[in-house]
């Protein structure tokens, strides 16, 4: 941009009243309460989607280049996770929901996704470390400094990535109680998609009240998913990877011997996606890669998560195929 996001003075829209112009008549006659006239905010709200793309962009090539990811230890991951959030502190109380279940209604869409992706990209600063084992996997002949790195980045990623994943959930249960799903963006579906990585690997933890909470949320997560595909039919594989993932997980014994998909409020979803083609067998993971002479997976700084980023169709459906 040839000008900082800051310099755009003009903010006369933002109290423009927003309405959510796609619910109807007949729904908005069986809602609840209508819902209460709000500022848009716009303007504001795009300065600020201006200022996090920026800091995504620098996350992004530092944690996921291989001409960078060499040089991770866990000051620079942690310098990346202080600039987020200094950058969702600044952000306005009126466009900042610091606790969506305490709202009465969801906030509108643009507001709702600023705070969405904050909240999936610090998941996704930390998850290539994610891993639900409590001990490190470090090699025997890896230096005492960097299994101690390793260590401390993995215990820091389990912290940030479960926090975030139910906050991420939190805020999308909360637009589906309110706009019903209707005219999510792919952005948001995408967030969900990543939260759902994270909800994935939980299933297995050993404790299993934590497992059960995972189940449920994925439950919620993957019907949400299957009626999007009605929308946006290009998310199928991310449907499939996830279910890929779960490796003949047992989701009925984990949730107590009820179907979890069962137990989700049908009001969350539009109707049954018609039936699809049986979805492929993903590819193996590669071997364990090497950067600049420093086996990442291998000494247990990166997780074997990690790795999809150099898969095909590594994005789950949301980015296009780069080994063409």
């Amino acid at each position: 941009m040839p000008y900082p996001p800051m310099s755009l003075f003009d903010t006369s829209d933002d109290l423009e009243t927003w309405r959510p112009f796609y619910i109807d008549a007949e729904e908005s006659a069986s809602a609840p309460a209508p819902y209460p006239p709000t500022p848009s905010y716009s303007t504001t709200t795009f300065l600020y989607f201006c200022e996090q793309a920026k800091i995504m962009n620098a996350m992004y090539e530092t944690i996921y280049s291989p001409s960078t990811a060499a040089g991770i230890d866990t000051d620079t991951v942690r310098d990346i996770e202080r600039t987020l959030r200094a950058f969702y502190q600044r952000l306005p109380n009126h466009i900042r929901v610091d606790d969506v279940d305490a709202l009465p209604v969801c906030p509108p869409p643009h507001i709702f996704t600023l705070n969405i992706l904050y909240h999936t990209s610090l998941i996704l600063l930390y998850r290539p470390f994610f891993s639900i084992s409590s001990s490190s996997s470090s090699s025997s002949s890896s230096p005492s400094s960097s299994s101690s790195t390793s260590a401390a980045l993995k215990q820091r990623a389990r912290e940030v990535c479960t926090a975030e994943a139910a906050k991420v959930h939190a805020f999308f249960r909360a637009y589906g109680h309110t706009f019903r799903w209707r005219n999510q963006t792919y952005l948001t579906t995408y967030c969900v998609y990543t939260a759902a990585t994270i909800e994935v690997q939980q299933v297995r933890h050993p404790d299993p009240a934590v497992a059960s909470q995972a189940v449920d949320r994925l439950a919620t997560t993957l019907r949400m998913l299957e009626a999007e595909c009605q929308q946006t039919p290009g998310i199928r594989r991310s449907i499939d990877i996830i279910k890929t993932q779960l490796g003949g997980v047992d989701l009925v014994a984990l949730a107590g011997g009820t179907d979890p998909l069962a137990l989700v409020p049908t009001t969350l979803v539009l109707d049954e996606p018609p039936p699809h083609p049986q979805p492929q067998p993903l590819p193996p993971p590669p071997p364990a890669t090497d950067l600049g002479g420093m086996d990442l997976v291998g000494s247990g700084l990166l997780g074997p998560s990690w790795l999809d980023w150099y898969m095909p169709d590594a994005g789950g459906g949301f980015i296009p195929n780069q080994n063409t």
